[in-house]
């Protein structure tokens, strides 16, 4: 059980911290040179026009920092997941941080948010299942 939720809790925590600190050099950017960041290169991060598509009209950096937030909840979600008297609770938190941020990496267009967050998930169900099959 615990090494499912361990390995869950260590790509949560992989890909809160790396979308977390991307997205603060994202907002930081835009709010220094007003554009998004990494579109001179052909493959804009952190631009909200998914959002926009979805017809929700929000700012850049506070489409931003609503990711970065999802990402500081991940981080908590995968120090509980970690630790073995907090690990539902963190499974719990895990589910809800992943589909939070599931909404940005598809509204940025993040290609390793997805499979990052179907092995969270998964991992996290078959924690769960071990610990019920416990004597």
């Amino acid at each position: 059980m615990m090494i499912a939720f361990r390995i869950a809790a260590a790509q949560l925590a992989l890909l809160s911290v790396g979308f977390g600190i991307a997205g603060v050099l994202g907002a930081e950017y835009f709010a220094r040179t007003g554009r998004i960041w990494g579109a001179d290169s052909g493959f804009p991060t952190y631009d909200p026009v998914g959002l926009e598509r979805w017809g929700i009209e929000v700012g850049v950096i506070p489409a931003i920092l609503a990711f970065v937030t999802t990402c500081e909840v991940g981080l908590i979600a995968a120090i509980l997941l970690w630790i073995r008297r907090t690990a539902v609770v963190g499974a719990i938190l895990a589910f809800v941080a992943t589909a939070l941020q599931a909404v940005f990496w598809l509204a940025f267009d993040l290609p390793f948010g997805p499979p990052g967050g179907a092995i969270v998930v998964i991992l996290t169900v078959v924690g769960l299942v071990l610990r019920r099959r416990r004597p």
